[in-house]
């Protein structure tokens, strides 16, 4: 028998103005009835206010049919260590909640007052230290006194909290802005829930606080803490990211509850010591399934992105080689390798962007390549510590984004290419440009932080810089190689004016394979 009946997960968003399609809320919703699940609602919605109007909505039916409802929503319920304490003068998650709500401004537009509440949060609160709270918009530095744009050291306060510790790409709760933020969904969420929490009493358990996680489920309606970019997600056309993983995880929640399966990740992790366990029961809170296999393949109920179809035909058998070549992968990178830094134009390369170089060569077969290449200084650098901290990589095509070797990532970095994107075609013909140069328009509202590869289209290169001086965005790198007779050189060497943090190859020659190759080596090396 399953714990729920129904299934709600919820992609929050902080957006200062109404908003729909990328970077907005969505929730999906999925009802379980004689062990067969349904989707019941899948549905964009514009401001926080409507969300929670909808949510009560839900919340109401299900107690009047006398179902019981699980929500789940991707912000987190609670601080680092110490962090409530600091704020409250308890180390209790709940303390911290109503002290939130009691401060958070958030009308019925998205208007909210979340970095000045954070500004005087520093200023009163955390004032020996230098943050917590770290992050700006574009154009707002000094505007809020106490908060700054830098992340601050964190030797008197935990950065991260211990889920988000076992969790690679999950974001600091105390980072309010730039790519992968969620400081200001939490302090938004949380004034929210305080709201939800106090209009429904004992009839609504929050999760694993008031649950121990699965010891004490009794309550008709649960919340829980979600991260959806646990589980991989199927493209699907027509759907942005977002959407596609609201899907995703509550099919996954449902599925696994209606096989009697969603308990064991409610359940404490075993991984967690007796101390570490009061810290989450009592301030920091935990994501469902962070330690319990959630996105096991073996045991999900849907189908992850790129798995393999089981009807597959199986491999020709060739009984045996019989031509001479090396067919050893790591033999032929070794040999390549060897080869392209023989090279004599390399010798003037050292550090970093020789890797790059070698890299470069190695993509297109072109020793000469090297002659053309240009760089900002300290580019190489900049990339590469911006990828170990979790950068987004934004690529205008799917070429470059498939010749970056995953795998090589160190922090397993989003790989953000909306070229095909619901809407792109549509806002290609609104700005009489091409859909490469569209797709930069849709991605995401901040690219401070982040990192760009461009391999093909000279418009799309264009048009970020377009963008960027229209927004004042600073990408920590900007790796501009597009190819081609009209516009490659031009955009090439408007990149190179721009004063933006550069990696290019002058001329008409470039790629997606370069644009990809430069990515590999700042992220792997040339391993």
């Amino acid at each position: 028998m399953p714990l729920y009946d129904r299934h709600v997960i919820v992609d929050w968003s902080a957006a200062n103005t109404p908003k729909r399609g990328r970077d907005s809320i969505w929730l999906c919703a999925m009802e379980i009835a004689k062990g067969q699940v349904s989707e019941t609602a899948l549905e964009n919605i514009s401001t926080r206010d409507q969300a929670m109007t909808r949510l009560y909505e839900m919340i109401d039916e299900a107690l009047a049919a006398d179902k019981r409802l699980c929500i789940g929503l991707d912000f987190a319920f609670g601080y680092p260590r110490g962090g409530a304490k600091r704020m409250t003068g308890q180390g209790r998650w709940d303390k911290v909640w109503n002290h939130l709500a009691a401060q958070v401004e958030d009308d019925d537009t998205n208007k909210s007052n979340r970095f000045d509440l954070a500004a005087r949060l520093n200023r009163e609160t955390f004032d020996d230290l230098q943050g917590p709270f770290w992050g700006l918009p574009n154009g707002h530095n000094g505007r809020y006194p106490g908060l700054g744009p830098k992340r601050p050291s964190y030797d008197a306060l935990p950065e991260k909290r211990l889920v988000e510790q076992r969790v690679p790409r999950a974001q600091p709760v105390w980072k309010l802005a730039y790519t992968g933020s969620v400081g200001s969904q939490t302090l938004l969420g949380i004034a929210r829930l305080a709201a939800l929490r106090a209009r429904y009493g004992s009839k609504v358990a929050v999760w694993p606080f008031e649950t121990d996680f699965a010891e004490k489920l009794e309550a008709p309606v649960l919340i829980t803490e979600v991260y959806p970019s646990l589980m991989a997600a199927r493209a699907e056309s027509g759907l942005p990211k977002d959407a596609i993983q609201v899907r995703t995880l509550c099919s996954r929640f449902a599925g696994l509850d209606s096989r009697d399966g969603f308990a064991e990740h409610l359940a404490c992790p075993s991984s967690l010591s007796d101390d570490d366990r009061k810290i989450v029961l009592a301030e920091e809170g935990w994501i469902v399934g962070a330690s319990t296999g959630l996105a096991d393949p073996d045991k999900a109920g849907i189908v992850p992105a790129m798995r393999q179809s089981a009807n597959r035909p199986q491999p020709v058998h060739v009984a045996q080689r019989s031509m001479d070549y090396v067919s050893g992968p790591a033999a032929i990178y070794r040999a390549s390798f060897e080869e392209v830094q023989q090279d004599e134009r390399l010798a003037k390369l050292s550090g970093n962007m020789r890797t790059v170089a070698t890299r470069l060569i190695h993509s297109c077969g072109i020793p000469d390549i090297v002659e053309d290449l240009d760089w900002s200084k300290g580019a190489a650098a900049a990339g590469k510590v911006a990828l170990q901290r979790g950068a987004n990589v934004y690529c205008d095509v799917e070429m470059v984004r498939n010749a970056i070797i995953a795998k090589n990532l160190p922090s397993l970095n989003p790989l953000v290419c909306t070229l095909n994107d619901t809407g792109v075609e549509e806002h290609a013909r609104t700005i009489s440009n091409t859909r490469s140069a569209a797709a930069v328009d849709f991605w995401g509202e901040d690219l401070h932080g982040g990192v760009v590869a461009i391999g093909n289209a000279p418009t799309a290169l264009f048009r970020l810089l377009e963008r960027l001086k229209e927004t004042g965005e600073k990408p920590i790198l900007i790796i501009g190689i597009p190819v081609g007779f009209v516009g490659a050189a031009e955009s090439k060497q408007a990149l190179a004016e721009s004063g933006h943090p550069f990696i290019t190859v002058h001329g008409k020659r470039g790629g997606s394979a370069m644009a990809g190759a430069v990515v590999n080596a700042l992220a792997g090396g040339l391993n």
